[in-house]
């Protein structure tokens, strides 16, 4: 029997903003703003809390407009605009520009792109052109476009400066690095942190540009027809923190699997499925059998890949409801052959987290 396909959360989260913009009141002040929601993807209206850069839907929190960001028909993250200061929060730490394609255009047809200054500005006009939601990727973002059109000079600046930022390049050593720099030498804190901002925001180009299809590896674990996100050949493995996407493991068709250089993978994982209950494991293969068992016994729990023991047991320490699913095997057991054990035995693992519970 085959695993349910699941629901994507960020999509429940759109169609609950999108029922509040519909309701009467809300419907008619935004329509009197021109604002309406004929036409093109949908949007919305939320309550949120937020920080540097991501929001979460709070009850009583800053009203919002909030507006999907698709890839390749995939929704991939939520923008939270502010009514009133119009600053920009993602809910998974994905989006970098709304309307990213028609940067593209411009790139591929030698053409001129229209900027806008905030995404309301770009609903207002129909979502021809691309506005930047995350400042610190503008330089990337619009690298190479011939030419932007801007509405306003204060936008202009806004991108002048942002093109404008020295890059900090690395000496280059012909090879092997000195002992004493190879040793002794320690980052500082804004090293750490520029470097993790880097490899997070390859991860999320990676994941951007990946298509949705089946792979080698998946096919060798036992799952032939499921599909996952596969750039240059290699199946992509988000990693998150906190909601926001701080690395990628990355697994080649034999099953090798790496993180991506630089990126943080202290406390961040993958988690599939939904439910009170939570198991977690060491690798995504785990995780994926984990999974199937769960669906075809219709037991609804998530199981959360944690990528290496050491990042499991922190895990563990602040999840203490979960159930730590250790798997010391040395080769992955077919579905055929793996899955009956394995649903036994997330059957005694749930029933006893229960009764600790209880």
């Amino acid at each position: 029997m085959q695993p349910r396909p699941e629901t994507n959360p960020l999509l429940l989260e759109l169609v609950e903003a999108h029922r509040k913009a519909r309701c009467e009141d809300v419907a008619g002040a935004l329509d009197a703003c021109g604002l309406h929601q004929h036409g093109g993807p949908i949007f919305g209206i939320e309550f949120v809390d937020h920080d540097a850069h991501n929001y979460a839907p709070a009850p009583g929190g800053k009203p919002s407009i909030i507006v999907p960001h698709f890839e390749d028909g995939r929704l991939l993250d939520l923008v939270a605009v502010g009514l009133r200061s119009r600053a920009c929060r993602t809910r998974a730490g994905v989006c970098t520009v709304l309307g990213g394609e028609w940067l593209d255009y411009a790139r591929d047809h030698e053409t001129a792109a229209r900027i806008y200054p905030n995404p309301l500005a770009w609903l207002l006009a129909g979502r021809r052109g691309a506005v930047i939601v995350d400042w610190r990727s503008a330089r990337y973002v619009l690298a190479d476009v011939p030419e932007l059109v801007c509405t306003d000079k204060a936008l202009a600046e806004r991108i002048d400066k942002a093109m404008r930022q020295p890059v900090h390049m690395p000496r280059l050593i012909v090879g092997q690095a000195p002992a004493a720099m190879a040793n002794d030498k320690q980052e500082s804190a804004a090293e750490i942190e520029a470097r993790e901002a880097w490899a997070a925001k390859t991860a999320e180009y990676k994941i951007r540009k990946a298509a949705t299809k089946t792979h080698p590896y998946l096919d060798s674990i036992g799952f032939p027809r499921l599909r996952g996100l596969v750039h240059e050949g290699l199946l992509l493995v988000p990693m998150r923190l906190d909601g926001r996407v701080v690395c990628l493991q990355e697994i080649d068709a034999d099953g090798t699997a790496r993180f991506l250089s630089g990126g943080r993978t202290a406390g961040a994982s993958f988690t599939m499925g939904e439910g009170r209950s939570e198991i977690l494991c060491v690798d995504y293969a785990a995780a994926l059998s984990i999974r199937a068992a769960l669906s075809a016994m219709h037991m609804p729990a998530r199981a959360t890949c944690c990528f290496t023991a050491a990042n499991m047991e922190a895990i563990a320490e602040r999840r203490r409801h979960a159930v730590v699913f250790a798997d010391h095997d040395a080769k992955a057991v077919p579905m055929s052959e793996g899955l009956p054990a394995l649903q036994r035995l997330l059957l005694d693992l749930l029933q006893g987290w229960r009764g600790q519970a209880a």
